[in-house]
């Protein structure tokens, strides 16, 4: 192959070069007659020496074009067995990689198989195990129903023992400390008003053009004066002792009079602003001796002090302000209106301190509440306070922000139907106000 590619580049080459005069085909060197060379053979034998010299200039060209030559394809030789190396190699590794492959497809596909298999296990288990929650959960739910029934009437019946001797420690309480003015030294009764004798106390209430009044009935139906805070009066011997009392609708006394004579507090002030009504309070005041024990005021409360309109109802018990919706109104009277913040700065300029707040006002709680935040950054240690959602909606009120203002001030609750022995969490609130329907209210005694 080395040698083929040498003749070629020879047999160029002598192409290219000029061709030799064959004149003397043997090349003989003519003489002349003398013995000399003649002059067209030393110029002939000049011109072989050139080409000579010509001759052996492209012999010795061709020699150095052949070692480079030469060197080249030594150099590709060795670059194509390189290459062919690689190739063989790359071809190794790829069989090799393939059979890894292979391999790991194997294996991957074992994988997905045990995984699919335990799913699917799972998936049965988790089936079966929430099918055995679902029957505990049912058998779980009817046993703690049948447990908090048998709480609630073992609760209820102790709440009702609780309540009868309790109610009974304090009509006990009552008929020994009353004291019963003589008739003679009675006050006149009030213009419109009825009288009676309940647990050795004289009462006077305003005669009602309702069928039905609930204090009316209860002062005529019972043997003693009822008492429908009984357990507030309770919490009250316990926390609020040598404080001050505010009774925010007072009407004929009936929750101030009972803790007046235990002597549960250093002083009330009762506060009722219809005109009838306060005038059979103050007659109850003076007719059982209690005119340094209770201080009555005519007046309204509310978020700010000036004057109002009281809308009178035919029940004693169901004035109320005027708000949005007042069909029940029968007539209007112009009434002063105070703040708790008022008298309680009153109260602590005498030097006294709250004890005890009361609001029963049939839909105004939230009003005066609002005109109320010295009182509650005062920490009083007991309220009672109506909750009736009907009445705060006539007076144009949310139920739920009256509900917010409780969750935000107290911590603990107990609701007036449920008795004492219900003590609740703050947190409970909203379930028992939950549980109220139609025109029905209840009476929530909190603690901060």
């Amino acid at each position: 192959m080395k040698n083929k590619g040498l003749d070629e580049k020879a047999d160029r080459k002598n192409q290219d070069q000029p061709a030799i005069e064959t004149d003397n085909p043997d090349n003989e060197v003519e003489l002349n007659s003398s013995g000399e060379v003649s002059a067209k053979s030393a110029t002939r034998l000049r011109q072989l020496t050139e080409k000579q010299a010509s001759y052996e200039q492209l012999a010795i060209s061709l020699l150095n074009d052949g070692d480079t030559v030469s060197s080249l394809l030594e150099d590709i030789d060795l670059a194509a067995k390189s290459i062919e190396a690689l190739i063989a190699r790359l071809d190794q590794m790829s069989i090799k990689r393939k059979q890894q492959f292979k391999k790991f497809q194997t294996k991957k596909h074992a994988i997905e198989n045990k995984v699919n298999q335990g799913l699917d296990v799972l998936i049965h288990s988790n089936i079966e195990l929430r099918m055995n929650c679902q029957k505990l959960e049912e058998k779980l739910g009817k046993a703690r129903s049948d447990h908090r029934k048998k709480i609630k009437q073992k609760n209820s019946e102790i709440s009702e023992l609780k309540d009868a001797s309790l109610e009974k420690l304090f009509i006990d309480a009552i008929k020994i400390r009353s004291k019963k003015v003589p008739p003679d030294d009675l006050p006149p009764l009030p213009e419109k008003a009825m009288m009676t004798v309940k647990s050795k106390l004289n009462l006077a209430f305003p005669k009602s053009k309702r069928g039905s009044d609930f204090v009316v009935d209860q002062l005529l139906k019972t043997n003693h004066i009822p008492l429908k805070y009984k357990e507030l009066l309770a919490v009250a011997l316990l926390r609020s002792k040598h404080g001050t009392m505010i009774d925010v609708g007072a009407n004929i006394g009936m929750t101030s009079i009972p803790p007046a004579l235990l002597g549960l507090f250093s002083d009330i002030i009762a506060l009722e602003p219809s005109q009838q009504n306060f005038e059979c309070l103050n007659w109850n005041v003076q007719a059982n001796g209690l005119v340094n024990k209770i201080q009555v005021r005519r007046q309204a409360v509310g978020e700010k002090v000036g004057t109002a309109q009281l809308g009178i109802t035919e029940a004693c018990g169901l004035h109320h302000l005027s708000g949005e919706a007042d069909s029940d109104v029968v007539a209007y009277e112009d009434v002063s209106m105070t703040t708790l913040n008022k008298i309680s700065d009153e109260v602590a300029s005498a030097g006294g301190k709250v004890g005890f707040v009361k609001i029963d006002t049939q839909g105004a709680e939230l009003r005066i509440l609002r005109g109320a935040g010295k009182l509650f950054s005062r920490r009083v240690p007991m309220w009672e306070i109506e909750f009736w959602p009907t009445g705060l909606k006539n007076m144009g009120e949310d139920p739920k922000e009256l509900l917010d203002l409780f969750e935000a001030k107290f911590d603990w609750f107990m609701d007036e139907k449920v008795g004492i022995a219900g003590l609740r969490p703050i947190s409970d609130l909203r379930a028992s106000a939950n549980a109220l329907t139609g025109i029905h209210h209840t009476d929530y005694l909190f603690l901060p």
